[in-house]
């Protein structure tokens, strides 16, 4: 843990998990609206190599799915280079054909996509 100047401690970790219920909420939201006898959906996710043993996504996603029965998480690992991610997620989102239904970014390409109007949530007009 770190001390910040103006605040708190901020725990990596914490701030991991917050990340990961944000990606949680995200496939929930997605999914919300959907007529109940519409079969069976899988959501892909596409997101940085996860490698580590304490890494909480897998269990978060078996969860997700426990909760949501009919839904089938399939997750993707890109690159680690982050120009190769950045590059994927543009060249998938500005052809509004993704190759995902949700994505784990750096949360530096946040506000760039929000300006480019890449992100489902973007006013678009």
């Amino acid at each position: 843990m770190r001390q910040r100047a103006d605040g708190p401690n901020i725990s990596w970790w914490g701030l991991r998990r917050a990340a990961l219920l944000v990606v949680v909420a995200a496939l929930a939201a997605g999914l919300r609206g959907r007529p109940a006898d519409s079969g069976p959906v899988t959501a892909r996710l596409q997101s940085t190599p996860r490698s580590w043993p304490s890494d909480p996504v897998p269990g978060l996603l078996r969860e997700f799915e426990k909760r949501h029965p009919g839904v089938r998480v399939q997750a993707e690992s890109l690159s680690w280079n982050s120009d190769d991610q950045h590059s994927s997620f543009v060249i998938n989102l500005e052809g509004r054909g993704a190759a995902f239904d949700v994505m784990m970014l750096d949360v530096v390409w946040v506000a760039e996509f929000a300006r480019a109007r890449l992100l489902p949530t973007s006013r678009r007009g």
